[in-house]
């Protein structure tokens, strides 16, 4: 394991990373063409620096992982690419799913906890993952409930603050 997984409190046991769904479709645009970031509207809010960030620091994990769900919502967000690039682009995405690990929750199971009616079924179903797995996610919302409960879970602000005081 790396020293950017350890600084955030990755142990042996949870040297999983799980990521949200807006932070796997950076990882997997940036891997793409770091020239879609900012031209593609769900992700020009970060930039190319923030890609690499986020690169370098799940690199220090000894897996990613994401659930059914996230995977769904990034298909279904990237559907809004140009023409010309979707095509290419879902090629390179199912590259990048074969390269996961995947959990599964069922959404009858994501439904009935408590995180459901806050926050809808893709990240009910990370919260119930979180026992097992570091949560990363762009939510600080969803990241702040997690940590009030106990659980590892890192803000993408977060992980960006620690990167630009520790220069890569």
């Amino acid at each position: 394991m790396t020293a950017p997984a350890r600084s955030f409190g990755a142990s042996p046991r949870t040297a999983q990373l799980l990521l949200d769904s807006n932070l796997f479709l950076l990882l997997a645009i940036g891997s793409y063409d770091t020239g879609l970031i900012h031209t593609f509207k769900r992700v020009s809010d970060y930039s190319v620096a923030d890609y690499r960030i986020l690169q370098h620091f799940a690199s220090g994990f000894r897996d990613i992982t994401v659930t059914p769900h996230v995977l769904t919502e990034v298909s279904n967000l990237a559907n809004s690419l140009q023409p010309h690039v979707k095509a290419r682009w879902f090629d390179h995405l199912s590259r990048k799913i074969a390269e996961v690990e995947e959990r599964h929750i069922p959404a009858e199971e994501a439904a009935v906890t408590p995180e459901f009616r806050v926050f809808g079924l893709t990240d009910a179903a990370l919260c119930s993952l979180a026992n097992i797995v570091i949560v990363a996610t762009a939510d600080e919302r969803l990241c702040s409930h997690l940590q009030r409960r106990g659980l590892q879970a890192i803000g993408f602000n977060e992980i960006r603050a620690h990167y630009r005081q520790h220069t890569i």
